[in-house]
This record gives structure tokens, C-alpha cells and sequence, in this order.
């Protein structure tokens, strides 16, 4: 997937592609809108268009094709940032620790009502200040950033603070007032809507042509505009029965 797969969000992906193409990549930004908009979709495809290495900033020119501020998803770090086996494009979500009947030791899990640990910010400071080893720049997605308990939020903050010159970090929130407004003011905001009810039954009826279109229509009505909602539900049938 690029930029140009991703239904709606126009006016944030176009400033993400001025940043690129210009080469002004802000050093945070903060992705605002309602649960499952498609916030962690495009911060995806914006770490993937940044470093990638097939239509990327080094390879600007007349012999470019495509889109030059879009992932070309084909090259190595394409296909890494998509396998999540990037070493230099990270993910931090809350989780929690969780330990089942039988296994020998807790696991992480991404649970409702979970935290984004100090832990998990101490480890993305470590990250952050290492120099990357084979991306251009260096991109940590934080989703759900209201979730990180206050000494996480703090810790961060001293980073936004002096950020790393190769880094980028990408926070996502549904609730403003749950970050501090010194975190805030560090990031550069974009703001993210559902999508008009015609645009997204158009655009998930390009990725699933195969669903009933009443069907199709009841989902996308169903999540309001909410692309990633519709999708997920598209996904797991026995959701929309119920």
C-alpha cells in the first residue's frame, strides 16, 4: 500500500508529502482523530515514503517514476517496514503483561485499558539516540500517546525537547486532553476526520470488490466514515453478525 491506496486524509498526507519532497521533515508530529481513522495507516506509509529507497529523496530526478513522495513498496525497506522487521522504524503501542494458564512467562499483549509503559519509553530514547543503521531517518509511530502514565510522558518530553537531528517521532491520540500541553506544543498537529459515506463504500469497494455491495454499505455506514473500523469488521465476519 502508498499514500495513494489510503482512502481520505488528503490534507494530512498532502502536508506529509510537502515535508518530504521538501525535505523539512518536522521532528514530531501528533496524528489527532477518533479510534480506528486510519492515524497508524498513514504514519505507516509516511515512515515507509521517507526512507524509501526506490522513489525516496535520494533518487529524485527526471528518471523518478511514480509518485516520489510515496513509498514505491518494493524496495528492501519497503518490504521491511512492512514485515515490521524494520531496524530502524519502531512501533510503540500500550500493552500490558499477561500470563496464561500453561506458559511459563507473561506475554505482551495489546489489551483495552492498557498503558504505554516508562519501559517502553526508555526503550525508544535508547533507540533514538542510536545513529540509524540503514534507514535516512530514524521513525517511532507512538499509538494512543494519551495512554502513557505521567513519568512515560515526561520522559518523552525531554526528548521532543532535543530531539535526535536523524528522528522523526509520530504520536496518535484520540483525546488531546490526556497528553500534556508541553508534548503538544512540540508536535507539529494534523488532524484526521472519517471519511465522507460515498468516498469510503468507493474506496473499500476497490479493496473488496468481492462483498455483497448491501453489505458493504451497511459496514461503511455502520463505522461512520471510520476506514480502518470497516475494514477490520470486513475482516472478521462474524463481527458484523453480531
Amino acid at each position: 500500500m502508498s499514500f495513494a491506496q489510503i482512502i481520505g486524509h488528503e490534507r494530512p498526507i498532502a502536508v506529509l508529502k510537502r515535508a518530504i519532497l521538501s525535505e523539512r521533515i518536522a521532528p514530531a508530529y501528533l496524528f489527532v482523530g477518533p479510534p480506528n481513522v486510519g492515524k497508524s495507516r498513514v504514519a505507516h506509509e509516511f515512515a515507509k515514503a521517507v526512507n524509501c529507497t526506490g522513489h525516496g529523496p535520494s533518487v529524485f530526478g527526471d528518471e523518478a517514476e511514480g509518485d516520489p513522495a510515496s513509498a514505491c513498496d518494493q524496495c528492501d525497506s519497503c518490504r521491511r517496514i512492512d514485515r515490521d522487521s524494520h531496524p530502524d522504524v519502531h512501533l510503540v503501542r500500550p500493552q500490558a503483561k499477561v500470563q496464561a494458564a500453561g506458559d511459563e512467562e507473561a506475554k505482551d499483549m495489546v489489551i483495552e485499558g492498557a498503558m504505554i509503559t516508562t519501559e517502553q519509553i526508555g526503550d525508544l530514547i535508547n533507540q533514538a539516540n542510536l545513529k540509524a543503521s540503514q534507514a535516512r531517518r530514524k521513525i517511532f509511530i507512538v499509538c494512543s500517546a494519551e495512554s502513557m502514565n505521567p513519568a512515560s510522558a515526561n520522559r518523552l518530553l525531554k526528548t521532543l525537547e532535543e530531539p535526535p537531528g536523524d528522528t522523526t517521532l509520530v504520536l496518535t491520540t484520540q483525546n488531546l486532553s490526556g497528553l500534556l500541553p508541553t508534548i503538544i506544543s512540540r508536535c507539529q498537529s494534523l488532524t484526521f476526520r472519517p471519511s465522507p459515506l460515498k468516498q469510503a463504500e468507493e474506496g473499500i469497494c476497490t479493496l473488496h470488490p468481492e462483498t455483497d455491495p448491501a453489505v458493504l454499505r451497511s459496514v461503511v455506514a455502520l463505522s461512520g466514515g471510520r476506514i480502518g473500523w470497516a475494514l477490520r469488521l470486513l475482516e472478521h465476519p462474524q463481527g458484523l453478525e453480531l
